[in-house]
């Protein structure tokens, strides 16, 4: 049976989005935003303030790469429009045509003149854009079928810019497609010099004004590339032109096409794509934006941009028939409604800035990251350098040869299983991060904490919720907390985030059983210590002895100087394989751990033997009891009908696991329903010994009396509790038992396996034990040294 996720703030119980959206549809929605959605079947997506003095940084893949997927998976007829275009090479002439006349038309006039800088504004500054976005396109080899046509129709479409850089263009622009923001490779993203200094309006202003040197310059200072024979013939090219145009028209002619190109890349209704396309707005994480507005005529639709990163062998005059194609993954996304409205937003806004951008850390660039972090931290990164030199410009970039062109579409990107760090640490022990790391960042008495585990969302259970209730109320009490989990592929990658901002890292770690993942204590160690340093964690709360990922985060942040957590959520014997294995690791974990969380008292002498604590070492070991929020768990209204005949309904709620004593339920439901007429169960929960009560039931016939629910949302567990009269928990091993205090709350009297820890949870007029095997479940034997309680008879 499936679980609805969306009680936890993901994606994947989305409601199913329309083939085709209606008229109605879309159109824009108004919006207090600085971006409309074309289609409203989406739920309202999450919205955070981000930090202006730091980029985003993600750890998931660029959103192109599964798009791209799952839009030739349900619409393959997509490829039909993949291609050259014709047209585009006689626009290129017909606009460097203008350019030339309109040079020559003004080679008598001022470049002072108020007709000459509006000429150039106006005329020039379009048709130089035009003329850019020309290159982009001819970029990506889609005016011409050969290669060498299309770079030599970019180097003819270059002239009337009056500066060579179509092949210089050319590299990078390939790279920001197949890295897309990724950190020192792709130079579209703006470096942390320029965040620092122009962050202020007059900075954006400034930067707004002058972003065609930006782009110009930044490529070369971030990343350089080789010099080639097409980079000699574009600069040959543009020189012999730049002085045939000086010699036989005037110096005049060529200060218009440099002005013209000024006024291109400034603070000219067209230049607002560059703003456009890949800066955050509104508080989303979307990393791309389309604009379906007018200037695209005059822009070679470069604002249908998700459209063009999706598929970039899709020609301009295809892809508003791409948008036709597949609306639902199109109209679903946030997009512009004016290119002007852009700049004048980023200029004034103070959400919008440099720092809205999303990054990522290239492959194998540990530390490029220690780069970014303050200049106290960097010793403490600098201890995980690197072996090896940095990789070659072109080792994972393009090559000159027909790979630059992506039509191959399983090339233009990676996945965040493939984030490297690095193969090996020049020393075989990590120094410490600097002594007061876990001091210098504390501000009010606030902690930034980091709570890991192998347990969490989307997979359902206490431990995942306890988890996800604790992190959301330290949320709401102005500390900072992260999750540190595993992956669950396809959909759970990378960075997510959940219902009120708890920001989940899914590390990409397999896992073996139950969600569990197989002790690997150096492949883990790189992925935590970076995201210790990025988020600067001052404790590491691990959480649950089976967790791998919690004892080895445990463990390297003692070695790394953060404070540390553990709670442990359940009870252990001691002579089967697989705890003797737990019981190893939590041996060495809780050597060096600050503190230990246990949920009750039998827990904590539990740990404390198989931990082999000393008594010295017990203070270090704290009860904290489960809770719960009443409000949530009323009991029902009675009900004033007291004709009706009495039914006494039994529910269970639990994993359906054989820790959870699933095999006694199956024993002893027939033998209750046999033995009370007037009995009924109403079973909610998922899990290996669903399959068991499903052949129960068919055996004895038992459909009108046991009501198998399957996984029960923790919203609606108090609905299926005040259905009941009596709580029935079979677990055979237990530490506390929350499910007990939910039902309890709600109004249910409590029969209970006396085990673990349960005897704490409540007090005895309100609960009945009885042992754990079928006779005493039933009610017909219980333990002589508590009231027995006995179903009525009817």
């Amino acid at each position: 049976m499936s679980t609805d996720f969306s009680l936890f703030g993901g994606a994947e119980s989305l409601p199913p989005v329309p083939a085709a959206a209606t008229e109605q549809q879309l159109k824009p929605t108004s919006s207090r935003y600085r971006t409309v959605v074309h289609s409203k079947t989406l739920p309202e997506p999450k919205r955070a303030r981000l930090d202006p003095t730091d980029f985003l940084w993600l750890m998931s893949e660029e959103p192109h790469r599964s798009r791209r997927a799952a839009i030739l998976k349900s619409h393959p007829e997509v490829t039909k429009l993949m291609g050259h275009e014709p047209l585009t090479k006689y626009i290129v002439l017909f606009v460097v045509t203008l350019q030339v006349v309109a040079a020559y038309l003004l080679r008598n006039t001022s470049p002072k003149s108020f007709w000459f800088v509006l000429v150039a504004y106006v005329v020039g500054g379009t048709a130089n854009h035009n003329l850019f976005l020309a290159i982009h396109e001819i970029t990506h080899n889609l005016a011409f079928k050969g290669i060498d046509p299309n770079k030599y129709l970019s180097m003819f479409a270059n002239l009337p810019i009056g500066i060579p850089y179509a092949q210089t263009f050319k590299r990078y622009h390939i790279e920001h497609h197949k890295q897309l923001g990724e950190d020192g490779v792709d130079t579209d993203l703006p470096t942390r010099l320029e965040l620092a200094i122009l962050q202020s309006v007059a900075g954006k202003a400034f930067f707004c004004t002058f972003q065609i040197l930006f782009y110009a310059l930044r490529p070369g200072l971030v990343r350089s590339q080789a010099f080639t024979r097409w980079h000699a013939q574009n600069i040959f090219l543009q020189l012999a032109f730049d002085y045939a145009i000086v010699k036989f028209v005037g110096g005049r002619a060529l200060a218009y096409f440099i002005m013209s190109s000024f006024f291109a890349g400034s603070l000219h209704p067209c230049a607002g794509h560059f703003i456009a396309e890949h800066y955050l707005w509104d508080g989303l994480e979307q990393e791309t934006y389309s604009y379906y507005g007018p200037l695209n005529i005059l822009t070679y639709n470069v604002g249908y941009h998700n459209e063009h990163h999706d598929f970039p062998s899709v020609p301009w005059t295809r892809l508003p028939a791409l948008r036709a194609i597949a609306p639902e993954y199109y109209d679903t996304l946030s997009s512009h409604l004016s290119w002007p409205m852009v700049i004048f937003h980023f200029i004034f806004d103070d959400a919008a800035g440099l720092h809205a951008r999303a990054k990522r850390l290239a492959k194998g660039s540990l530390a490029s990251f220690a780069n970014r972090l303050p200049s106290d931290l960097k010793a403490g990164a600098s201890s995980a350098s690197l072996h090896g030199s940095e990789t070659s410009v072109y080792s994972r970039g393009v090559s000159g040869t027909e790979t630059d062109n992506l039509s191959s579409e399983e090339e233009s990107d990676r996945s965040v299983d493939e984030l490297d760090y690095g193969p090996t640490y020049s020393s075989p022990t990590l120094k410490p991060v600097p002594p007061h790391f876990c001091s210098a960042w504390m501000t009010n008495g606030r902690l930034r904490i980091a709570m890991v585990g192998d347990f969490f969302h989307p997979v359902v259970g206490g431990v995942e919720n306890h988890i996800y209730m604790l992190g959301a109320y330290l949320l709401k009490r102005g500390h900072k907390v992260i999750v540190i989990t595993h992956s669950h592929p396809p959909d759970r990658v990378g960075i997510r985030h959940l219902i009120p901002g708890l920001k989940v890292y899914h590390i990409p770690l397999t896992t073996i059983a139950s969600s569990a993942t197989l002790p690997n204590f150096f492949t883990f160690l790189p992925y935590l210590r970076t995201i210790l340093l990025r988020e600067r964690i001052q404790l590491v709360h691990g959480h649950a002895s089976l967790s791998s990922m919690a004892h080895e985060a445990i463990l390297h942040a003692h070695h790394l100087g953060v404070r540390t957590v553990f709670t442990d959520h359940s009870l252990f014997g001691f002579d089967d394989a697989a705890t003797i294995l737990t019981n190893k690791l939590l041996l060495g974990v809780l050597k060096n751990v600050d503190a230990v969380i246990c949920v009750s008292y039998t827990g904590r002498e539990n740990t404390a033997l198989r931990a082999e604590l000393l008594q010295e070492r017990w203070k270090s070991l704290n009860v904290i009891p489960s809770a719960i929020v009443t409000e949530r768990f009323k009991p029902a209204t009675p009900s004033s009908s007291s004709s009706a005949p009495r039914i006494v309904t039994i529910v269970v709620i639990s994993r359906l696991a054989y820790r959870k004593g699933v095999d006694l339920l199956v024993a002893i439901a027939p033998r209750v329903c046999r033995e009370f007429p007037n009995v009924r169960f109403v079973v909610g929960g998922d899990g290996p010994k669903l399959i068991e009560l499903l052949q129960m039931r068919e055996k004895h016939l038992l459909q009108d009396r046991i009501t198998l629910l399957g996984s029960v949302r923790h919203t609606d567990v108090r609905d299926v509790l005040v259905q009941g009269s009596i709580y029935l928990n079979t677990s055979l091993t237990e530490a506390f038992g929350i499910g007990i205090l939910e039902a309890a709350c709600t109004g249910l009297y409590i029969v209970s396996t006396m085990v673990g820890g349960v005897p704490e949870a409540l007090p005895r007029e309100m609960i009945s034990f009885a042992k754990p095997d079928e006779d005493g479940a039933c009610g017909l034997s219980f333990s002589p040294f508590y009231p027995t309680f006995r179903l009525p008879k009817p």
